[in-house]
């Protein structure tokens, strides 16, 4: 699982136990954070 400052989880893997597949895990808990961004939420929202 991929968490914020706040516990919150961003992303949770669930694909390979690899370093690419981490890596896309890593990958899709940025993309929510950009989304979040975009939509002006705090990550507690």
């Amino acid at each position: 699982m991929v968490l914020d400052a706040e516990g919150e989880v961003l992303a949770a893997h669930s694909g390979a136990r690899t370093v690419d597949g981490f890596r896309a895990t890593v990958r899709q808990a940025r993309e929510v954070v950009a989304l979040r961004a975009r939509e002006g939420r705090s990550p507690g929202e």
